[in-house]
Order: structure tokens, then C-alpha cells, then sequence
């Protein structure tokens, strides 16, 4: 990428009001970005070292990154060089800010990292190689995203913290929320699912998966710093289940089957 390029900056004072639907996505070679389906900025993605999105205090903005088939690296600029965020999604204090990751690629890790109950990262691996893409937050409440990862890994903060896993509303789908983190609905992953529970005391509560939850996963739980708890409620089946914590329970209803423990 050349040095001076481009740093794209947009704000809710482009859209027509203070509640907005912005959207990043690829168009042949151009970066594209729409607020409230009105085309407010092109860029050849290859002259564009960060994109930078501005809600508005108390309002609600949502920010779709829109991957469709492509890479990771072809729609987050800035990953390979800048060692900087490609993108970075400002919400805004209140409101009800989301952020929705849309595409049907499949990588080999997503990971979500909460730095508290608004801020935070996720770093996207098409390859097992390292972070191909970076997505920044702040004030933000829930997150979604429809990508298919092998590897989900959730890196929670330095806060004492309650941190529940359930069946999302869509299918296919699971449900992460923590009173120190975001709401966020991924994909259920295909290979493994980590949870780190970071510093603090904290409470991790294995509820509900999915009905299509694979029997297949590794499941590590890890409470990390402080004096943790898991709660295993879940009717659950994977094949290798890994639980590092102070206390672990399980549910009278909860059913677990390991099938290579």
C-alpha cells in the first residue's frame, strides 16, 4: 500500500439524520461506502489505509460490513501493512449501535476481544496465519455476524463478569452475552470454541447451544485470573471438552457427552 493513502472518515453528519444504516462493501476494485443506501464515498481499495465510520451520541447506528464471497483482505484495508484497524465503527454514547458482519466465506478463526461492555476488537484469520483483518468498536451494543469460522475465540477483559452461552434466535446460530462485554451471535463454528474468561472473578454459564450445534468441537473454557466458576446447564455432545476454573457444576437437567475426552 503507498505511502499517504487514504484514510476514509465518515460520519452520521453525512447520512440525513442522526439514526443511521451505514454500509462497507467491495465493488470491482473500488471500496464503497453507503449511509442509509445513498453512496457518501468510492475509493479504490487499494489506495485506502483505514476506514473510519462516526455514529451519533444517543442514536441508533448500525454498520454493515458486507464481505459477500470475497476475502477478508478484500474488504478490510490496512491488515497486511499499516498494523493498524482496517476498519474502526464509533457508535456513539446510547443508543442501541450494531454492528453486522454479512458474507458466506469461511475462515479459519474469528476472534472476538471485549475490552468492556461497549469497546472492543474482532480480528478475522482466512488461513490460520495471523489476523488478515481488524474491526475496532467503541459504544457499541450487540454484534452479529453470518461468516463461517473453523475457530471461535472469545477474549474477555480485565472485569468481574458474568458470561452466558445460548442458543441465538437464528438457527444455526449461538449466542454469547456478558455483563462486561458485547451481545454477540456468530455462526456456529465447526472445529472449536474457546472462551477466555480474562482477569476478574468471573461466572461463565454454558446454558443452551443451538440445535445444530456440532458434535464434532472442541470446547475449552478457560477462567483465567481471579476466582471463576462454569456452570454447565447445557444438554451438550462435542468431542473434547476442556474446563479450567475454581468451581465447576453441572445442571441436574444438563446432559453432557464427550465422545474423545
Amino acid at each position: 500500500m503507498p505511502d499517504g493513502s487514504w484514510i476514509g472518515n465518515v460520519s452520521a453528519a453525512d447520512g440525513a439524520d442522526g439514526t443511521d444504516l451505514f454500509e462497507i462493501e467491495r465493488s470491482g476494485s473500488d471500496a464503497v461506502i453507503s449511509i442509509d443506501s445513498v453512496v457518501v464515498e468510492t475509493k479504490d481499495f487499494e489506495e485506502i489505509d483505514r476506514i473510519v465510520i462516526d455514529g451519533t451520541a444517543a442514536d441508533d447506528d448500525q454498520l454493515i460490513i458486507d464481505f459477500g464471497g470475497l476475502q477478508v483482505d478484500e474488504v478490510i484495508p490496512g491488515a497486511d501493512t499499516s498494523g493498524q484497524p482496517g476498519i474502526i465503527f464509533n457508535g456513539g454514547a446510547g443508543g442501541n449501535d450494531t454492528l453486522e458482519l454479512q458474507g458466506t466465506l469461511t475462515i479459519d478463526e474469528a476472534a472476538f476481544n471485549y475490552t468492556n461492555l461497549n469497546d472492543g476488537s474482532i480480528d478475522l484469520d482466512e488461513g490460520g496465519g495471523g489476523s488478515d483483518g481488524t474491526i475496532t468498536y467503541t459504544g457499541l451494543e450487540p454484534i452479529s455476524s453470518t461468516l463461517t469460522a473453523a475457530n471461535v475465540v472469545l477474549n474477555y477483559g480485565a472485569s468481574a463478569e458474568t458470561i452466558t452461552v445460548s442458543d441465538a434466535p437464528l438457527a444455526g446460530q449461538t449466542r454469547v452475552a456478558s455483563t462486561a462485554g458485547e451481545q454477540t451471535d456468530f455462526n456456529n463454528p465447526t472445529s472449536s470454541l474457546v472462551i477466555n474468561g480474562g482477569g476478574g472473578g468471573d461466572t461463565i454459564n454454558f446454558d443452551a447451544v443451538d440445535a445444530a450445534f456440532p458434535n464434532n468441537l472442541l470446547v475449552q473454557i478457560n477462567g483465567d485470573a481471579g476466582v471463576d466458576a462454569v456452570n454447565l446447564n447445557a444438554i451438550l455432545t462435542v468431542d473434547s471438552l476442556a474446563v479450567d476454573a475454581d468451581t465447576i457444576s453441572d445442571a441436574a437437567t444438563a446432559i453432557l457427552t464427550v465422545t474423545n475426552n
